[in-house]
């Protein structure tokens, strides 16, 4: 191989390393935030006043549902995919 073609291999190489450190953080860190958003919701949604028919804090809570559902859903498998995508970067030399 000459040298200009592993010049050309080495910048695709770093933007796969950025790509799956960035993509590896999210996996990790996204289910939690996620989460802790649904927990906020929930202490907004407990304080609000009861209105007439109540559509306001049904609609809060359904999303605070979900929210959380999601969070929960994704995380066993963020952990796994976020821990693999880490450790299958390549190091620098």
């Amino acid at each position: 191989m000459e040298p200009q073609e592993i010049n050309n291999i080495a910048p695709k190489q770093t933007e796969v390393n950025k790509r799956k450190l960035t993509w590896g953080l999210i996996c990790l860190i996204g289910p939690t935030i996620i989460f802790i958003v649904g927990i906020m919701m929930l202490a907004v949604a407990s304080s609000l006043p009861e209105t007439g028919d109540g559509t306001l804090k049904t609609n809060l809570n359904i999303t605070v549902y979900v929210c959380t559902l999601i969070a929960i859903l994704t995380w066993l498998p963020g952990i796994i995919v976020g821990v693999i995508l880490l450790a299958t970067r390549k190091k620098r030399q």
